[in-house]
């Protein structure tokens, strides 16, 4: 998450694109280990290996070469202007009623 610099409010970035490329990278990873593994039975570890070192480096590329899409974080507890020092402090009536 990222504080706005303008107004403060909590942005987060769109991942759609990260789906694509954790598919891709599963096919690639299948593609690539049935023809070069035969029928061992760590085929699935290299598979798996194997697509995670091509999504983090998909991932990576994603991020050099598309721009993030900044989108307002939703909910209750994200409405609150952002600060670095603490300054919402509960209400001590509120304390006293929970006792």
């Amino acid at each position: 998450m990222l504080a706005c610099p303008n107004c403060g409010e909590c942005l987060t970035t769109e991942k759609k694109y990260l789906w694509i490329v954790a598919a891709l990278s599963l096919m690639a990873a299948v593609y690539a280990t049935r023809h070069l593994v035969y029928r061992e039975p760590v085929y699935f570890l290299v598979t798996e290996g194997l697509a995670f070192v091509l999504f983090l480096a998909g991932a990576f590329l994603l991020g050099l070469f598309v721009l993030p899409k900044y989108k307002r974080v939703g909910g209750k507890a994200f409405d609150k202007a952002l600060s670095l020092f603490g300054t919402n402090k509960p209400d001590p009536d509120k304390k006293s009623a929970r006792k």
